[in-house]
C-alpha cells in the first residue's frame, strides 16, 4: 500500500499540484522573448475524529507559490 493511502486512511490528506507555462511575445511589444514560469498548489486536510482530536471536525489548509517571470511586461508597447 501506498504511504499517502496509509495517511488518508488515518486522517491525513496531502494534495500537490504544478502548472507550468512558457510564454512568449511573437509580435510588437518591447521585447520577443520567452519566458518560463508557474504555480505550485498544495493542500492539507485533517479529519479531527480520525486523527484522535474530535468528532466531525475538518481542518483545511491551501497555499499556493508562483515562480518564475511573466511575459506580461514584455508584451507592453
Amino acid at each position: 500500500m501506498l504511504a499517502r493511502q496509509r495517511l488518508y486512511e488515518k486522517g491525513i490528506a496531502l494534495d500537490l499540484g504544478l502548472t507550468q507555462l512558457f510564454q512568449g511575445v511573437t509580435s510588437g511589444g518591447n521585447d520577443a522573448g520567452w519566458k518560463y514560469s508557474g504555480t505550485a498548489d498544495y493542500s492539507l486536510v485533517l479529519d479531527t475524529q480520525r486523527i484522535g482530536l474530535w468528532p466531525a471536525g475538518l481542518l483545511a489548509v491551501h497555499g499556493k507559490t508562483k515562480f518564475g517571470r511573466s511575459v506580461n511586461p514584455a508584451a507592453c508597447t
